[in-house]
């Protein structure tokens, strides 16, 4: 049977080997970054303009490139608490009970304030 062991010694990988299917140490860290350099030089200069061109010239790929750039959990909150911590939302439960307390001592018998 073959595939389903590992190959010699001799024909394994070794790591930080040019020529043998490996980087060297630290070589995908300089690549990437040259990379991003380049990009980044590029985009300062086309930027915009190659941003208006997709967008007039290819409307799914524009729409495309957006939807890629969007986290997939992207999460949407309209609740008037997030962001409080525990504390905030103690203090806030105490002013609303004040609150109420007030009111509700200033009502009559039936119910109006």
């Amino acid at each position: 049977m073959t595939g389903y062991k590992s190959p010699p010694k001799e024909h394994q990988l070794k790591p930080g080997k040019p020529g043998k299917g490996r980087c060297p140490k630290g070589g995908r860290n300089k690549l990437s970054e040259a990379f991003f350099d380049a990009l980044l030089e590029d985009w300062l200069v086309h930027g915009k303009d190659v941003i208006e061109k997709v967008r007039v010239q290819d409307p799914l790929a524009f729409v495309k490139i957006i939807a890629s750039l969007i986290p997939r959990n992207f999460e949407v909150s309209t609740s008037p608490f997030d962001g409080m911590s525990d504390e905030e939302l103690e203090v806030r439960i105490r002013e609303i009970n004040e609150e109420l307390g007030d009111y509700f001592a200033n009502m009559d018998d039936k119910g109006r304030a």
